[in-house]
């Protein structure tokens, strides 16, 4: 009976990490799988297909705006940048500038891998987008977005808490409209991680049944 018990605690434990990895697998992100809600939006921005959201809307995907404003684009590729679906986000609102955060299910110990598409859209300027990573601790950095074409950005990161804020926000000194398109967000658990914490969870088994 106690072996039992002990399965039963280990198996537990190692369902509740496989979930956490999994619900990690396909981070809901905006850009192409968004569905724009314009009822939600301020005004239609710089023209049909372009909406603005105001700080506090939570309504693109389980995103909540921060700063002043974001804008949302769905207009066809070629006018403004959409890299995957129907639509892309400008972190520099009307006006801006702006932020979007959401909190995941994240495991203690664990290191994770972000990615996001961006594209600066204004003539000869990059711009600044910085990343605040917030559990028990925040983890902040920045990347420099090129003009021009599309490029994916990545950053890891080790989670400190069981839920992890991951929040993008543009230059707070760039308080015109600088087009800072992003899209297709994702993060997803490092390997490596994934099967040191298997190999965590399979000792405890072991330690506990040589205990029974």
């Amino acid at each position: 009976e106690q072996n039992m018990k002990t399965l039963t605690r280990a198996g537990s434990l190692a369902a509740f990490a496989a979930v956490a990895v999994a619900s990690l697998a396909n981070l809901s992100s905006y850009g192409g799988y968004v569905t724009v809600n314009s009822s939600e939006a301020v005004g239609g921005g710089l023209g049909p297909g372009y909406f603005t959201y105001n700080a506090g809307n939570a309504s693109l995907n389980n995103w909540t705006v921060g700063g002043t404003s974001i804008d949302v684009v769905t207009l066809p590729p070629g006018v403004y940048p959409i890299y995957a679906g129907n639509a892309s986000l400008d972190l520099l609102g009307t006006p801006g500038p702006g932020s979007i955060s959401q909190a995941i299910t994240t495991v203690v110990g664990q290191s994770y891998d972000l990615s996001f598409w961006a594209q600066a859209n204004v003539a000869g300027i990059n711009q600044t987008v910085n990343l605040d990573v917030i559990g028990a601790a925040t983890q902040s950095t920045s990347f420099t977005v090129a003009v021009g074409t599309w490029t994916q950005y990545t950053w890891s990161f080790m989670a400190d808490s069981t839920s992890t804020t991951i929040r993008f926000a543009s230059d707070p000194l760039n308080a015109g409209n600088g087009n800072t398109f992003m899209d297709n967000v994702e993060v997803v658990p490092e390997p490596l991680t994934i099967s040191v914490l298997g190999l965590g969870l399979a000792a405890i088994a072991r330690r506990r049944n040589r205990k029974a």
